[in-house]
């Protein structure tokens, strides 16, 4: 993979810590429309648009199979590992220490990979420059932004440039609207006012990491697979609805992949809300069995943030708490 070039750093005076177009209050109170049955992302004084369009009663429910799906062929990939990886070093786990993330952390040893893993930043991620710690790959596990906001992506852009990572890989996740491009534009009238252009900003992503959506991509010599997919909540984008799609989703990851970026938990895996519910994927966990990825890295579930160690090594890496609140620090290993 080709690094692209890192932009001016003068941008970087423009970043926002928190764009102020993301009101916090519609993160912890989604209300469902009695008339149309969809959750809305907006004030609940605001009256729901299919008051003034009917037709927004009938977009089918769940939604259909995504296209991006039937369009696909399960990978089938017969790479061969001579000499299998190992993760040698597990770091840098807790709450966010306010001064440089490099410091306590130990030199990376001679020919291994330095991965640090963030997710769930929430439109916040401006708050970790000056403390994430230095590293050869940079991964985010989704949901940037709070509510797909285009000022939030373009801001998000601006500290990737300002990164020193050689790589950056990206995935969407369920609160990152504006990314389920096609989706997006049947269901934006219950994030946004007016419609915006969702191909070019996720292109504007594209140019500055590399984002995976159901794709693969070989970084040092390792392969790293990137799929946004959860399992339905509250109509969020990138949900799936069905048990068959849930399968399909997962049957796409090639066999034998080294790290496994998801949204999504798998079910038991540092999965649980702090009511004790469940939410990770029971059916993510099965194909584990099959894909047997070294790394498992993934987010949603902000009070599930940590590490459980075993083969493979899970790492939740919400940076936000249940809260909302940007405490937790970037995980960080080694793979050699």
């Amino acid at each position: 993979y080709q690094r692209r070039v890192r932009g001016p750093s003068c941008l970087l005076l423009k970043m926002e810590k928190e764009p102020k177009d993301e009101p916090k209050e519609i993160l912890r109170c989604p209300w469902k429309c009695p008339s149309c049955g969809w959750f809305l992302y907006k004030p609940k004084t605001e009256p729901c648009p299919c008051q003034a369009n009917p037709n927004l009663k009938n977009l089918e429910k769940p939604p259909k199979l995504p296209s991006s799906f039937t369009e696909k062929k399960k990978q089938q990939v017969n790479q061969s590992h001579p000499q299998k990886r190992k993760v040698v070093g597990v770091y840098n786990v807790g709450t966010i220490n306010q001064k440089d993330g490099n410091k306590g952390l130990p030199e990376k040893p001679h020919d291994a990979t330095r991965f640090v893993v963030i997710s769930d930043t929430h439109s916040l991620h401006g708050s970790l420059l000056k403390i994430i710690p230095n590293g050869d790959v940079l991964i985010h596990a989704g949901d940037i932004t709070i509510s797909g906001s285009q000022k939030t992506l373009q801001d998000f852009c601006l500290f990737l440039d300002a990164l020193p990572h050689k790589h950056k890989i990206v995935i969407a996740g369920n609160h990152d609207a504006i990314l389920a491009t096609d989706w997006y534009s049947e269901h934006y009238w219950r994030f946004h006012e007016e419609k915006l252009d969702a191909v070019s900003i996720k292109s504007l992503l594209k140019n500055h990491c590399i984002y995976l959506e159901d794709e693969e991509v070989v970084v040092d010599n390792i392969r790293v697979y990137g799929s946004p997919w959860i399992p339905a909540r509250h109509d969020w984008a990138f949900c799936l609805y069905d048990e068959n799609h849930l399968k399909f989703a997962w049957d796409l990851i090639p066999d034998g992949i080294d790290i496994l970026v998801t949204h999504t938990p798998p079910q038991g895996i540092r999965s649980s809300t702090p009511s004790g519910v469940e939410v990770g994927c029971p059916f993510l966990k099965q194909a584990l069995k099959r894909v047997k990825p070294i790394v498992h890295v993934f987010g949603h579930v902000h009070s599930g943030y940590g590490v459980q160690k075993g083969t493979p090594l899970f790492v939740n890496g919400c940076v936000c708490n249940a809260k909302y609140k940007p405490v937790n620090a970037p995980i960080v290993f080694d793979l050699l």
